[in-house]
């Protein structure tokens, strides 16, 4: 791994896409955008319904808000975009799949992945398993590290999350500010490693939220930050962490990975380890 890719390791970010519009604050400036055939597009559609308002459906601008994540605990990271998921946060495993193994062809030292199911019987994901195969074969020809990291889902109980559940997955789950465990986080012997989950602050969308009344609940304007709750926003900061000590020690992202989790610390009856990144509320 050259001295470059330590200064600027390349994270992806596989979600719902980033927001068309730069930012005149300067957040998310440097993120490619790509617009054109839905399949090659990272633009996130936050005007879902195609009527020109300025109404946000409930998933909208997730894939921003990760990102502004990855941004603030690692600036210089260089972050990639992969819409995999529409705005409605509804995606498939093949879709999801495709875009972890492209991410990984084309140079991402770090994958992030804040989305997750649970299936039927618990039984893994076959394209998401074979995508982190592939991930792998990958990082043996590439001859360079990589690291994916994923949201253990907000499902409140022990049942796998996949992909976070998968082997050589880095699944995230959630804590409150006092340390424990979130109500509604996933949790278990299969997550590796939480941080706070709740009340993330970060870089949002332009655009008006609704309650099921049609009522406008928030209005954000160009350069609107928002606060959000849930395993999504405990993976990135993970993935940001990793991402950091690769700039800091000048290592690669698996050696890094080994660092960041052995700064965790075991809290309570889970005795999941533990990061503080950043704060929530």
């Amino acid at each position: 791994m050259t001295r470059e890719h330590t200064e600027r390791p390349v994270v992806a970010v596989i979600d719902s896409g980033i927001a068309a519009e730069t930012r005149a604050d300067g957040w998310l400036a440097a993120v490619e955008r790509h617009g054109g055939a839905d399949a090659e597009s990272n633009i996130d559609p936050v005007d879902y319904l195609g009527d020109g308002s300025d109404r946000l459906e409930l998933s909208a601008g997730h894939g921003t808000f990760v990102a502004g994540i990855v941004a603030q605990v690692c600036p210089t990271a260089d972050l990639v975009m992969y819409r995999a998921v529409p705005a409605d946060g509804v995606g498939t495993e093949l879709d999801v799949a495709r875009a972890m193994v492209r991410a990984a062809e084309d140079g991402a030292h770090i994958l992030n992945l804040s989305l997750g199911h649970q299936s039927e019987r618990d039984e893994p994901s076959l394209p998401l398993a074979a995508a982190v195969a592939r991930i792998r074969q990958i990082e043996a020809e590439r001859k360079e590290e990589i690291v994916v990291v994923a949201a253990a889902g907000n499902f409140g109980d022990d049942r796998p999350t996949w992909p976070a559940a998968l082997h050589d997955v880095v699944a995230v789950g959630s804590v409150d500010t006092d340390l424990r465990t979130s109500a509604w986080s996933s949790r278990g012997a299969w997550v590796d490693v939480a941080t706070v989950g709740r009340g993330v602050l970060s870089t949002y969308v332009r655009g008006q939220s609704y309650d099921e009344g049609g009522s406008v609940v928030d209005e954000f304007g160009d350069n609107a930050f928002a606060r959000w709750t849930g395993t999504s926003f405990a993976a990135p900061q993970v993935a940001g962490a990793v991402a950091q000590e690769m700039v800091r020690a000048g290592v690669g992202a698996r050696s890094a990975l080994r660092t960041v989790l052995a700064g965790a610390v075991r809290v309570g009856r889970e005795g999941t380890p533990v990061l503080t990144v950043l704060p929530g509320m």
